[in-house]
């Protein structure tokens, strides 16, 4: 009886596995295990000095200042000619122009034959500025030069587009003043002229009437029915001298004479205007992206120790279903 028991301890199941012949078995087989980790870490190594690298720059901006802006929003205001503007208004405007552009740029550099990952985005999330800009290079520094361009590429292209426009419509506003002040000398010129004739009408009917001197004492006072009463002397002083009187033009029209030379003297230049102020400039990473190399290689170690306990354990079972057959 005792015999038979301990011959039923003896006896294994052949589903249950015993984890001590497994370790033992693993054991027998390190080298094996340990060439194919090895093999493992190189083939993970491999993999990460051949593939692409990936950094990411990164850059936060915001609206710029009244100082980077000074030549374009004086200009605005002589051609508005209203010396006090909204200064902050036509900030928000150039960022949001910024951003737009910028947003458009990125579209087109993800729909290349090469993509190229280049981001805008707001800082803070529920809040429109600052905005964080982002590029994604092969290599630290070339990230961070890239962004650089497209950042000023961006500022460049818009800036221009503002010269433009501001110069078209300067051209305009000459020529709209150019045309009021012409018109304005043209009716001074007429109201003289009209002033002249009614005195000279009435110098003709004084003469008619023999009245050589004034008949009344006010002359400023004198209607055109009533200004031959002054007589044909006063009539011929106010002749000559209204002939020499200078044009008498209306309030505005000095007024629309210095805008005009205002807007002439203006001097416009591009580099001078800039739609953006850095919070932070592109910065140089310090760490990659992708690949992890670290992580990599503790991925190959793993692999290459698995496949190789696989095929220890692999190898033993093909040796003892040959034995049993």
């Amino acid at each position: 009886m005792n015999v038979e028991s301990k011959m039923g301890l003896k006896e294994r199941d052949p589903n249950e596995i015993d984890l001590i012949e497994v370790v033992l078995l693993l054991w027998r087989g390190k080298l094996l295990i340990t060439l194919l980790a090895l093999l493992g870490t190189a083939f993970a190594g491999g993999v990460v000095f051949f593939s692409p690298q990936k950094w990411t720059s990164t850059a936060t901006i915001t609206r710029p200042d009244s100082a980077q802006i000074a030549s374009y929003t004086f200009a605005v205001s002589v051609l508005d000619g209203a010396p006090s503007f909204d200064a902050r208004d036509i900030e928000s405007r150039l960022i949001n122009r910024f951003s737009a552009s910028f947003s458009a740029l990125a579209e087109s550099l993800r729909n290349q034959t090469r993509p190229e990952n280049l981001t805008i985005a707001p800082s803070e999330k529920g809040q429109p500025l600052p905005l964080k800009l982002s590029y994604e290079g092969s290599s630290a520094r070339a990230a961070q030069a890239q962004l650089t361009e497209y950042i000023e590429q961006t500022n460049t292209r818009i800036a221009s587009e503002l010269e433009a426009n501001l110069r078209e419509s300067l051209q305009q506003k000459i020529m709209a003043l150019n045309s009021l002040l012409s018109a304005q000398e043209k009716i001074a010129q007429e109201q003289k002229d009209l002033r002249i004739e009614q005195i000279k009408e009435a110098l003709k009917f004084a003469e008619a009437a023999n009245i050589v001197h004034p008949q009344q004492r006010q002359g400023d006072s004198a209607t055109q029915d009533t200004l031959f009463l002054l007589g044909s002397e006063a009539l011929k002083a106010m002749v000559e001298r209204e002939s020499m009187r200078p044009l008498v033009y209306p309030d505005d029209y000095f007024q629309n004479r210095q805008q005009l030379l205002a807007i002439k003297g203006l001097k416009i230049d591009k580099t001078s205007i800039s739609t953006y102020r850095y919070v932070l400039a592109p910065t140089l990473p310090v760490r990659r992206d992708s690949p992890k190399t670290a992580l990599v290689l503790i991925l190959g170690l793993l692999l290459g120790g698995m496949i190789g306990c696989g095929a220890v354990l692999g190898r033993n079972t093909i040796r003892e279903y040959k034995s049993r057959q």
